[in-house]
């Protein structure tokens, strides 16, 4: 979001109900972060979409009413307006990181996406490195909300070359309409992407039609460009009118969607239909006009584009430095105010009216706004690499960056993939024994015990297979999205049949399985017993779970194979206050000898509800392997074991170490014939 001050008309009249707009989309924004009780804030952003395609629109409109010969000075006024603020931004925000952030991971994606955001590809490094908007990781990225600024970016790259090509081939009487049709054709094709990401998202490219993605937020710019184009004359009371709608509209949105919603998608129509007509309302609807050329309102809009820069870094290092307090990220967004002053006095402003004295000088100034946080960046990314040259941080970071054996090349199924994986070789360790051999089937979190069985297969000589798929519970159950069934969900349950299949028909076997907690705590999962019976609800997913999991031990039992089931982790879910070095390891806490850090077990996810795993192997006498008692002793559950072994991976997994240590509890329920 660019909050640009430029004319907002093709007249190029200034008008402060726009000013008084982009306020109150920054505040939505603003307190959505803060973790005010405004689920749908985030909506802030598509104002902001609207009111930039309008504005842009107006002032080349405007300017090629005189040349075609416009997209020199545009661009340059884009990067004197948005880039050297962005780049101070970027810059503050890498330095803080090298403190308050773990060297882990943290940091290494707060340096990509920094040097990304520079280069107006921040939402193509976001969907990369950070994933969904909503989910924890994206959470502690200080640079998370310049996706937005490289979305509009990348949309200004293409409406002002449109419109001067609009402008130069196409005859005068036939200009207004023609560049209208474009606009009209572009907005369908680009709401229809929106749509067809939500309802079939496995069907097309994430990259074209996720939450991040230029072509899925055109649409949103282009309603604007036709406000701006479509020649709408309204009477005073047709437009107070439109004008309440829009407000309510907004509003509504605002008050009512939440990270629940599928999003963009239709539902993103609401907030951005609704600033629509408060566009359309404030140009001739004196009230309207009124309330929102307020001049506090103004003053907030004025500085928007500044605020909106520093206020999602001040939350973030906020409730770094004060974990678990309720008042750390609102009172990160009230300060994040005097940084944006700040900014737009001393740093926003001047740059704007610079008018540089030759194209050398222009240069120097563009390579040197870019440098600088390129370097810093690139500084802090190789920095935390190397764990900053300090040893207690080497320690910690070998310890957390040691992924497991089963999830390099034997953890399959990511949700991208839409066809039953194969597995390799190297998913078979081969042993010298005639026993049978040891097959690891389930999830992400099944895939986690790679180690321990690894070791027993090489203590014992018996042949060790991994089985394993990314969000996929080995049970006999259908799996999707809230969004509905994708081709990767049937890509989830071929693997489930026909690895059942390929056990049956083989010989007899150990089959060692465990599934997430959250395949029935996570929100945006449902599970069914077929594809048409589907459901959200946590206690019909488990109990639909349970009886999954009894069908396929019954049958391997029957089969003639051994199960072993482990008991899941006690789940971290999406607790920002969760005991992981990712999360407490900042260099600050490593080097002061903070880190590890514990939480009592009751603060964990809710897990009220006895696990389906532990049911089952209850009912049909199946050895049980249980990691919670060393993963939280006497109910305190911590970073690290009493014998210091680093306990978790990231939020999701236990690390390589931890489950190497829990070895002689897989012997011993593997010993039980």
């Amino acid at each position: 979001m660019s909050g640009s001050l430029e004319p907002a008309t093709p007249r190029g009249d200034f008008r402060p109900d726009i000013q008084g707009l982009r306020a109150i989309a920054v505040l939505l924004v603003v307190i959505f972060h803060a973790g005010l009780p405004l689920p749908g804030g985030f909506v802030g952003v598509d104002a902001f979409f609207v009111i930039s395609g309008f504005v842009i629109t107006g002032v080349l409109q405007r300017q090629l009413s005189r040349s075609t010969h416009v997209l020199r000075s545009f661009y340059v006024r884009r990067f004197k307006r948005l880039t050297p603020a962005l780049a101070l931004v970027a810059t503050v925000t890498v330095l803080v990181s090298i403190v308050l952030q773990a060297p882990f991971g943290q940091q290494q994606v707060t340096a990509k996406t920094a040097v990304a955001a520079v280069f107006s590809a921040a939402n193509i490094a976001l969907a990369k490195f950070s994933g969904d908007y909503f989910g924890p990781d994206a959470g502690q990225n200080p640079m998370l909300h310049t996706w937005s600024l490289s979305v509009e970016e990348q949309f200004y790259l293409v409406l002002p070359l449109t419109l001067v090509l609009a402008h130069r081939w196409l005859a005068r009487h036939a200009r207004a309409t023609g560049i209208i049709a474009i606009a009209t054709t572009l907005f369908v094709v680009s709401l229809g992407a929106s749509i067809l990401g939500v309802v079939a998202p496995g069907l097309v490219p994430e990259v074209l039609t996720g939450y991040y993605s230029p072509l899925s937020r055109a649409w949103e710019f282009l309603a604007g460009v036709l406000v701006c184009l479509l020649p709408v004359r309204l009477s005073r009371g047709s437009a107070l009118g439109i004008g309440l709608v829009g407000a309510t509209l907004l509003g509504a949105s605002a008050t009512t969607l939440s990270a629940a919603n599928s999003f963009p998608g239709a539902v993103a129509l609401i907030p951005v239909t609704g600033t629509a007509l408060l566009l359309m309302a404030g140009a001739s609807s004196p009230p309207i006009n009124r309330v929102l050329s307020n001049r506090h309102l103004v003053a907030i809009g004025d500085r928007s584009y500044s605020w909106y820069l520093w206020h999602w870094p001040c939350i973030v290092f906020a409730q770094a430095l004060f974990p678990g307090s309720a008042l750390a990220a609102p009172v990160g967004a009230l300060f994040s105010w005097l940084p944006a002053a700040a900014s737009y006095r001393f740093v926003e402003q001047p740059f704007r009216h610079w008018t540089p004295p030759n194209r050398q000088r222009l240069i120097a100034a563009l390579g040197a706004v870019v440098l600088v946080p390129s370097l810093c960046a690139t500084a802090l990314f190789f920095g935390a690499q190397r764990g900053w040259g300090i040893d207690s941080v080497q320690e910690t970071q070998a310890a957390a960056t040691t992924g497991h054996v089963g999830f390099v090349e034997c953890l399959k199924l990511a949700n991208s993939e839409t066809e039953l994986p194969t597995w390799g070789p190297e998913c078979t360790i081969k042993g010298t024994s005639s026993e049978p051999p040891i097959i690891l089937v389930g999830d992400s979190n099944a895939a986690q015990y790679s180690e321990p069985l690894v070791e027993i297969g090489k203590a014992t000589g018996r042949t060790v297979i991994l089985r394993t798929a990314a969000a996929c519970a080995f049970a006999d159950v259908y799996r999707s999205t809230i969004a509905g069934w994708t081709p990767a969900d049937q890509a989830c349950r071929d693997y489930v049949t026909s690895t059942l299949q390929s056990l049956e028909d083989g010989p007899r076997s150990t089959v060692v399985m465990t599934m997430s907690a959250s395949q029935w705590l996570l929100p945006a999962r449902t599970i069914g017993l077929s594809q048409n019976d589907l459901s959200a609800d946590p206690a019909v997913r488990h109990e639909r779970l349970t009886q999954g999991v009894e069908r396929v031990a019954q049958r391997l039992i029957d089969h003639g194979d051994q199960v072993v089931i482990v008991k899941p982790m006690m789940w971290l879910g999406e607790s920002a206050q969760a005991p992981t070095v990712a999360t407490c390891a900042s260099m600050l806490e490593i080097v002061r000898g903070q880190c590890p850090r514990s939480i009592p077990r009751d603060e964990f996810a809710d897990q009220t509800l006895p696990d389906p795993l532990s049911i089952v192997a209850k009912q049909l006498d199946i050895p049980i392997v249980d990691p919670v008692p060393l993963q939280c002793p006497d109910g305190i559950c911590g970073s690290r074991t009493s014998q210091g072994q680093l306990v978790y991976m990231d939020s999701g997994h236990f690390s390589a170490d931890f489950t190497q240590a829990l070895t002689p509890e897989f012997l011993q329920a593997i010993a039980k014939r």
